[in-house]
């Protein structure tokens, strides 16, 4: 996720990352929608 936010592209961080492009999209889509929490997030 903070590859994408650091401006690399979602296919370009997924290989890096070991991830399949279409996980890693759903991840930043649920996150940029205030959906998602993780290790991160204050809970």
């Amino acid at each position: 996720m903070r590859l994408v936010e650091g401006g690399q592209s979602i296919p370009a961080a997924a290989r890096t990352l070991g991830l399949v492009e279409q996980t890693l999209f759903n991840w930043v889509k649920a996150k940029r929608e205030g959906k998602l929490s993780g290790a991160d997030s204050k809970a």
